[in-house]
């Protein structure tokens, strides 16, 4: 019962020390019997496991789990997404392929495709633009808007994407790109 209600709030903090910490639950979570390295091992691959069995273009819940639980291991599914509704979906895969090649654990290999995707999605977002959904557009709140100058989801989109595309193009010799 105890191993349940450990994995339960691990998962809940998307098997992420320092949130499980931040928050203050630490020693909650040591109570239930969290902590077993082996234990936790199994409970992530499960969480990620679980979280890329659901995964689709728009599951942008999903992509945050995902990235909170600096899941790396996640790259290979991400990047066999390869058909999207809308622009808004295809940047929020290429910004999360991108966060996760960030993360120390990632293999080299999986930065490489992660940072390589990422830049072919943004790179598509600006020369053949496909819009983005009725559903998407309703995400697309004033403040966001205001945030990047944008009057509408489509700039929004737009701007970000001319950002991300700048600080990876800026990355050191741009070794991902190599073969």
């Amino acid at each position: 019962m105890k191993d349940s209600a450990a994995k339960k709030l691990f998962w809940k903090y998307a098997c992420n020390h320092f949130y499980i910490a931040h928050d203050g639950v630490h020693g909650e979570y040591e109570k239930l019997g969290g902590g077993d390295k082996e234990k936790e091992s199994v409970w992530r691959a499960e969480y990620i496991q679980n979280r890329v069995e659901r995964l689709t273009p728009n599951s942008f819940d999903i992509l945050h789990d995902l990235k909170s639980a600096n899941a790396g291991e996640a790259i290979p599914f991400l990047l066999k997404i390869d058909e999207f509704p809308d622009d808004y979906s295809k940047f929020w895969i290429a910004f999360t392929l991108n966060d996760l090649a960030s993360y120390q654990s990632t293999t080299k290999e999986n930065k490489r495709n992660a940072l390589r995707q990422s830049e072919k999605l943004w790179k598509e977002i600006l020369e053949k633009p496909k819009g983005i959904t009725d559903e998407n557009r309703k995400l697309v709140v004033p403040y966001m808007l205001e945030a990047l100058e944008a009057d509408d989801a489509e700039g929004y989109v737009r701007h970000y994407t001319q950002t991300k595309l700048k600080e990876l193009q800026g990355t050191t010799r741009r070794w991902w790109q190599r073969r």
